[in-house]
């Protein structure tokens, strides 16, 4: 006969270790994808600059618009349009600098699609061997994103170091 008293604390320790270990598995896991994410919207951003400076080396002016770089990114929906593009849980809208509107100078800004489960920060680049900075708008993210009219770096936004 199985004595059941033997096993009361045992199976009261498991249930009550898996409450408290697996949601910190999850929130491990979760944390990992975002960040993969994070990283894959920074390493799109560096394409970006590639893609620019060719596109510049063979028109003498800057790509001012995603189908202009071709590749990967002629497929791109802009951040504002009816179906922005998701790449890795980020969105992107490009600017062209406001010094020149000619095509002189670029921005960009990556955005999380859903902010907290695809992403943190939202990224921000502008011109060749400028920084990339970064910076959590939270919850208003999508909102803040898209009231944008014209590129900038916002206040307390820190830079990337890239390797």
């Amino acid at each position: 006969m199985l004595d059941i008293k033997r096993w009361i604390l045992p199976i009261t320790v498991a249930i009550v270790a898996g409450g408290i270990v697996i949601p910190v598995f999850v929130a491990r896991h979760h944390d990992s994808i975002v960040q993969d994410n994070q990283n894959a919207a920074v390493g799109a951003l560096q394409e970006f600059v590639r893609l620019q400076a060719q596109y510049f080396d063979k028109n003498k002016r800057y790509a001012t618009s995603f189908e202009d770089l071709g590749g990967e990114w002629a497929a791109v929906q802009d951040l504002l349009s009816r179906n922005p593009t998701d790449f890795n849980g980020y969105r992107f809208r490009m600017f062209v600098t406001p010094a020149d509107k000619n095509g002189a100078g670029y921005a960009i800004m990556a955005v999380p699609a859903s902010y907290g489960y695809t992403g943190r920060f939202t990224f921000f680049l502008s011109a060749p061997g400028k920084p990339v900075y970064y910076y959590d708008f939270g919850v208003k993210t999508d909102t803040a994103s898209r009231q944008v009219g014209e590129y900038f770096v916002p206040k307390g936004a820190r830079a990337l170091e890239l390797d």
